[in-house]
């Protein structure tokens, strides 16, 4: 099926991602800046359509007890980007959600999603590349909300 492969593609970013952004080595950004919330804006514009209007709706048609219908999933990816194109570096799981399916949606919504275009200089660390954790909701009011993003400097 086309889930199982999709989950084969993201495996090893699901079950065996470790994560850059650590306590003690990052600094949170404050999201409400300009540079950061239009930027924000401008990645949540991508993958909403792929992950809230595509995925999230499509699951309205599973019976109501499914694994998929719990409406506390939450998966949280971190998401390396190159500063120039904001192209995928490296991404992966930060926290699981419970439901490998909807992890690897969450994760295969911002590879199609992506490039995201050039990073506001104020948010690229000092290896050149753009840190943010990013969270996944199956509640379709949190969904993939840019309010549930963090932009890190590490």
């Amino acid at each position: 099926s086309s889930q199982a492969s999709n989950f084969e593609k993201w495996r090893s970013a699901i079950e065996n991602y470790v994560t850059t952004v650590k306590p003690g080595n990052q600094t949170a950004l404050n999201t409400a800046r300009v540079p950061f919330a239009t930027y924000l804006n401008t990645i949540h514009n991508r993958i909403h359509p792929k992950f809230a209007d595509d995925f999230l709706q499509a699951l309205n048609s599973l019976p109501k007890g499914h694994s998929l219908n719990d409406m506390h999933l939450v998966a949280h990816v971190e998401l390396v980007l190159s500063k120039d194109e904001g192209k995928i570096v490296r991404m992966g799981m930060a926290k699981r959600s419970g439901n490998s399916i909807f992890d690897a949606v969450a994760l295969s919504s911002i590879d199609k999603a992506s490039p995201f275009g050039k990073a506001p200089s104020d948010i690229v660390s000092s290896d050149g590349n753009v840190y943010l954790h990013w969270e996944f909701h199956r509640d379709p009011v949190d969904a993939c909300s840019s309010r549930n993003a963090r932009p890190y400097l590490v």
